[in-house]
């Protein structure tokens, strides 16, 4: 979290790891059990989109494409949801102009 929360971070150094960190990222979402680990996991997610900004686009579909599958596991955990909106703003804060 550090190293892309980082004023250092480069996103052109980051950009051949971005679709494995995601992939990994969401397979790991899927596998926790605890609400706690859950939110963890879609921040890093959240400050990984921020830090990437428009080069986030090649992973848009998989992120997209994950969320109905997290809302529904959310169920009535508030916070879970509330991370998983924040996730989707982040995501269309970093695409900008791009989304139209």
């Amino acid at each position: 979290l550090h190293l892309i929360d980082d004023t250092g971070f480069y996103q052109d150094s980051f950009q051949p790891y971005l679709s494995d960190a995601i992939e990994g990222l969401f397979t790991l979402l899927s596998d926790s059990q605890e609400v706690d680990t859950k939110l963890r996991i879609l921040n890093v997610i959240s400050v990984m989109m921020e830090g990437m900004g428009r080069k986030i686009r090649p992973v848009v579909a998989s992120v997209v494409a994950s969320v109905p599958c997290l809302w529904d596991q959310a169920k009535e955990q508030h916070l879970l949801k509330g991370a998983v909106l924040i996730t989707i703003t982040r995501l269309v804060q970093a695409l900008g102009a791009d989304v139209v």
